[in-house]
């Protein structure tokens, strides 16, 4: 019943109580599912870019560290290196020093690529 009151809600404004509770997985998905479908149905590349692999490349990296986010159970504590080199081993283990550096490539790409996304 929970499933289908989140169903007309999705539909009525788009998000729903769920994605309230932890947005930035709701946002995190959001963005995979439209990049994904981005990446497949795009003509072209920014003319900025060398190449369209070039540019299917960023947009992985940019689908790769927010995948990471929408996953995991809890939000990174920390996105800085140097703050996470601190943490005791039990925190690093939900987010690893790799995943922690895609996510902020992640976050780079797609500030610096944002308004590149049209088609």
């Amino acid at each position: 019943m929970r499933r289908l009151k989140y169903l007309i809600q999705r539909c009525r404004k788009g998000y729903c109580d769920e994605d309230v509770w932890e947005p930035y997985v709701f946002i995190a998905r959001s963005i995979v599912n439209i990049l994904k479908e981005f990446k497949e149905t795009q003509v072209g590349y920014p003319y900025s870019l060398e190449s369209e692999d070039e540019w299917k490349e960023i947009l992985d990296q940019i689908i790769e560290g927010f995948e990471i986010m929408a996953t995991k159970d809890s939000p990174p504590i920390t996105t800085n290196e140097e703050e996470w080199a601190q943490l005791s081993d039990k925190l690093k283990d939900d987010y690893s020093l790799e995943d922690i550096k895609k996510i902020n490539r992640a976050w780079d790409l797609l500030r610096k690529h944002f308004f590149e996304l049209w088609d």
